[in-house]
């Protein structure tokens, strides 16, 4: 017997129906209930295969384009680029598709086509034929996939959580940081083992996770009652901006995300890898530190998010985090001894985990679950898109003043950003809805 998920795609609450004309129909194949638990086992089966792969990727491309190719720093700019930017391009589209798609099929075929540009890509280079040419095209099919994937699993992610959508996005996080460090570590034996190997079992990764969505029950779209039919992207996409203005929950954890994407994400990129270079004088272990000591930090908050109850005052755990968040990078700017340093690297993994799994449960709960997908994509590109402008705005700081001033002006403007936030929107009040996702 097939059930509709308790709150995380039911529009009713306690039996009343709250959607009045936007009341939602859920169709009977619907996952249900009693197998919620394999279903989401499957899903974080398919999370772990993925991310694997991710941090094979993170290392390997890096590596084929400055060690094997030996490609200057403006083609290795580009070549980062070109696996970065379809996200800009393809996330908000990606949204709109996860919607209008059955999201067992969907990422399983997303995933297969992942698998298939490293194959092609490590029968490249076996054969001796890759060049900088080939990178590029495996970057962009590459990062188009990757930006596709992320609003389809996002989307999933609620439809297989039951009631429990903040453990199960804690659990997810704690999977997708682990599992990269596991990427990282394979990715490490490419000299020995070689780039095609790893490639190929990148791209095995990615067919195990194929076969793990596979695995899922059918996921269908979900409609709103009334719906005119097919509608142009414009309409869709205004349709799923008025969903987050017009939310009391998830307009004032958009702002703080923004804030975070073009601060702390900018000061991670530009002044603390300037920071060891200059002030400790560190080199790559340097930068392994700052990665595994914040990656340490958040799997902490993580894994200790999963040990105990949901946290019910989500809005004042959001605030409390993100204003730590700025004091710690207002700290740098003070030249901590590097024990210090490292330390508060670690505290602010901390902070970002609790931000980063609250609010996106807060998102997954509150958005309406016919525009879920694209309220989803929406809010990653937020966070992600306003990375780059932060890092030029702060890069541009840090050269007029140095780094550490650029640090304490960062803090400062975070924190003038959180005071406005707390002054102007309802973040303080924002609670766990325990029966409505809205």
């Amino acid at each position: 017997m097939h059930a509709v998920l308790p709150s995380a795609a039911q529009g009713v609450c306690g039996g009343r129906d709250t959607g009045g004309p936007r009341a939602l129909h859920i169709r009977s194949t619907e996952i249900s209930t009693a197998s919620i638990h394999r279903q989401r086992s499957w899903f974080l089966a398919g999370q772990a295969c993925w991310f694997v792969a991710f941090g094979l990727q993170a290392v390997l491309f890096p590596f084929l384009v400055v060690n094997v190719l030996n490609e200057s720093p403006e083609r290795v700019g580009v070549a980062q680029m070109c696996l970065m930017a379809p996200a800009l391009v393809l996330m908000i589209p990606g949204g709109m598709l996860a919607d209008a798609s059955d999201l067992r099929r969907l990422l399983t075929t997303l995933q297969i086509i992942a698998g298939a540009a490293p194959l092609l890509l490590a029968a490249s280079l076996g054969t001796g034929s890759a060049h900088f040419g080939t990178l590029i095209a495996f970057a962009l099919v590459h990062g188009s996939v990757q930006a596709l994937i992320l609003p389809t699993r996002d989307a999933l992610l609620s439809r297989v959580s039951g009631d429990e959508v903040q453990r199960t996005i804690t659990t997810a996080m704690a999977v997708q940081f682990s599992c990269q460090i596991v990427g990282f570590v394979l990715a490490g034996s490419a000299s020995e083992v070689g780039a095609p190997t790893l490639l190929a079992a990148q791209a095995a990764l990615y067919g195990a996770g194929a076969l793990c969505a596979g695995r899922l029950a059918p996921v269908p779209p979900i409609a709103a009652t009334g719906s005119q039919g097919p509608r142009g992207a414009r309409a869709e996409l205004l349709e799923a901006l008025r969903g987050i203005t017009h939310s009391r929950r998830i307009g004032p954890i958009m702002l703080i995300m923004l804030g975070v994407g073009f601060v702390f994400i900018a000061v991670f990129s530009v002044v603390v890898p300037i920071m060891v270079r200059d002030l400790y004088r560190g080199g790559s272990i340097g930068l392994a530190l700052i990665n595994g000591a914040f990656v340490g930090g958040v799997l902490f908050a993580s894994i200790t998010m999963m040990i105990r109850p949901p946290v019910v005052r989500q809005g004042r755990a959001i605030f409390v985090a993100a204003s730590a968040g700025a004091v710690l990078t207002a700290s740098f700017g003070f030249h901590p001894p590097m024990v210090m340093f490292y330390s508060i690297i670690f505290a602010f993994g901390i902070f970002a985990g609790v931000v980063m799994s609250l609010g996106r449960t807060v998102v997954q709960e509150a958005a309406e679950p016919h525009l879920r997908a694209r309220v989803l994509a929406i809010y990653s590109l937020g966070f992600l898109g306003s990375a780059p402008l932060g890092a030029f705005v702060v890069g541009q700081v840090a050269a007029l003043t140095g780094v550490l001033t650029a640090a304490i002006w960062a803090g400062i403007a975070m924190g003038i950003l959180l005071a406005g936030a707390g002054a102007a929107t309802p973040i303080w009040t924002i609670t766990k809805k325990t029966t409505c996702p809205r």
